[in-house]
């Protein structure tokens, strides 16, 4: 909302007002767009064309699932009818919680977070955006695909997988083989390409496993990439088995966790006969944390390694993005006025 309004700034105040008309309405907050909220029934023909993407977007579910209020039996009970005084205690209760939220956010992405807090409630929107703010948006943006249009939610996935090889690539170290291996890769451009089968064939040379499942096995029963993004291993000088070896996904939907057993050794133990343990990594947009740093909901979140926002954000460096310039580069597109 702080990026898609005109003068660059909302506070808490506006999201508690936004709320109650909602309510009013018997209508979620999160079902309405920023361009209504902002807009009303009327365009505004004045509104500048390079916020038409922030305006497809309103960030209201993630801070929601942020939030973590605790309810007694005895509060409970007492909701089960709430009046106008219990709804707006429940807005303050929330946006005290958002706030504490943004304020952690604020510390830790530093210089890279593109807002700066306003008074005792506000956000303002930082000017000018450096390459690693407009990271930060994106990310945003990909947290929130239900607001986008098909084509531009499938344009931000794919800039979202093609971004997870340079993270896992800067947290392996220089020793460290990492690439795309999910539907995203480009023919031509990126090392495994073509039928599945093709794939698999080429990783198992690289990271020195055997297919034991047949060709029409695996024909017949996968599709795309099987659930795999991203692959990575620790390069060794001699020709022996036994890698280190990574599996990645990356999910950019609600309903992530579901989405790290696909890359786990586990899931793969039909295709490869698998010797070594496999780490198994996820990559979402989110900002999975509570406002102490620490993963929102940890006991929900299944067995494997999380990249969520924050540790995203601290592995692609500005240096990085601000040196890419081929238009093939994944950077170039998460920078391009169509996206962000």
């Amino acid at each position: 909302m702080c990026a898609a309004s005109i003068d660059g700034e909302y506070s808490l105040s506006e999201f508690r007002a936004v709320r109650k008309i909602a309510e009013a309405d018997d209508i979620s907050a999160d079902e309405v767009g920023p361009r209504e909220l902002l807009l009303g029934d009327e365009e505004d023909p004045d509104l500048p064309l390079s916020l038409e993407a922030e305006l497809d977007v309103v960030d209201l579910d993630e801070m929601a699932a942020a939030v973590s209020l605790v309810v007694t039996p005895d509060d409970e009970a007492a909701n089960q009818q709430p009046g106008p005084a219990a709804s707006d205690d429940g807005r303050v209760g929330i946006s005290k919680e958002l706030l504490e939220q943004l304020e952690y956010r604020a510390a830790a992405f530093g210089e890279r977070y593109p807002f700066t807090l306003v008074g005792t409630d506000g956000l303002r929107i930082r000017a000018p955006l450096t390459p690693e703010h407009r990271l930060y948006l994106f990310l945003v943006l990909a947290s929130n695909l239900k607001y986008l249009t098909k084509t531009k939610a499938n344009a931000v996935t794919t800039c979202f997988e093609l971004l997870s090889p340079h993270v896992l690539r800067s947290h392996l170290g220089p020793n460290a083989e990492v690439h795309i291996f999910g539907t995203s890769a480009r023919s031509g451009v990126d090392r495994y390409s073509g039928s599945l089968w093709d794939r698999l064939t080429t990783l198992k040379q690289d990271i020195r496993l055997q297919i034991h499942a047949a060709r029409h096995e695996i024909d017949s029963n996968l599709a795309g990439d099987n659930g795999l993004d991203v692959v990575g291993w620790l390069v060794s000088e001699d020709s022996a088995a036994r890698l280190m070896i990574v599996f990645g996904q990356c999910a950019c939907g609600r309903s992530w966790q579901s989405k790290m057993h696909e890359a786990s050794a586990d899931h793969w133990a039909p295709v490869f006969t698998i010797t070594v343990p496999v780490v198994n990594v996820l990559f979402i947009p989110y900002c999975a944390r509570t406002a102490d740093g620490t993963w929102f909901n940890e006991y929900q979140i299944p067995r494997g390694v999380l990249f969520d926002r924050e540790r995203i954000m601290s592995r692609v460096s500005a240096a990085v993005l601000s040196s890419c310039e081929s238009p093939e580069n994944i950077v170039a597109e998460l920078l391009s006025e169509e996206l962000v």
